[in-house]
């Protein structure tokens, strides 16, 4: 059990460099240029999103690599959000959008957006049954 936390956080680690990586080779700003914002709040999401998928599934989703929403996914999440709230107070209403022929209005695996990407980074890993235990490369 020891040795599987230890990997989580070598993933973990892995990550935090990616993002200092990416701070340092975009958006820090050399003396006597103009400044180069960074928008911190998707930033730190791209963080935790490839923290979780390198955790979960052996290898980042890529956010941190491209510095961009990947697949729009952080997009379509955040104008879910809403919708997000209401269902999660009427699961009445979750059940009659997964029956048919509602059930085409919600993410699946085919999906070339949002979260139906994730869901196809997940059915598709084949490293996903053993990235826990499989160490990542140095």
């Amino acid at each position: 059990m020891g040795q599987g936390f230890a990997l989580m956080e070598r993933r973990v680690d892995r990550q935090i460099q990616a993002f200092i990586d990416l701070i340092e080779r975009k958006y820090v700003t050399e003396p006597g240029r103009a400044p180069k914002p960074m928008e911190m709040g998707h930033r730190t999401q791209y963080l935790v999103l490839d923290m979780i998928t390198d955790v979960t599934f052996g290898e980042p989703f890529g956010f941190l690599a491209r510095d961009e929403d990947v697949h729009r996914f952080v997009e379509i999440n955040e104008s879910l959000l809403p919708i997000m709230g209401i269902l999660g107070t009427m699961p009445w209403l979750v059940r009659l959008l997964h029956s048919w022929p509602l059930k085409g209005a919600i993410p699946g695996d085919g999906d070339n957006v949002g979260f139906g990407t994730l869901m196809k980074y997940f059915f598709s890993s084949a490293s996903f049954s053993s990235s826990l235990l499989v160490p990542p490369p140095p």
